[in-house]
């Protein structure tokens, strides 16, 4: 699992949509998250404007840099669609 300095966007995403249980919200995402093999989470912001999440292989784009309760809507979207990639 990476460390909390590899994705501070995330950990930043959490305390402001949790306010206070950052730590359980970052736990709960790694329990779903480390039993897939080689999942890992990116995050990038283009030159554009627009922003993409990964987790694993599978991305969810943004018109623009989402605010918390949109990234995390994007990431729980990745994440299912990379379970489903993976049951394949």
């Amino acid at each position: 699992m990476p460390s909390r300095e590899e994705y501070p966007w995330l950990e930043q995403a959490l305390a402001e949509v949790f306010a206070g249980n950052a730590a359980q919200a970052s736990e709960n995402w790694r329990r779903r998250l480390e039993p897939l093999e080689y999942t890992t989470l990116q995050y990038q912001v283009r030159s554009d404007g627009t922003a993409t999440v990964w987790c694993g292989q599978t991305r969810h784009d943004f018109g623009r840099e989402p605010k918390s309760k949109k990234l995390l809507d994007g990431l729980d979207d990745a994440y299912r669609r990379e379970l489903k990639r993976l049951e394949r």
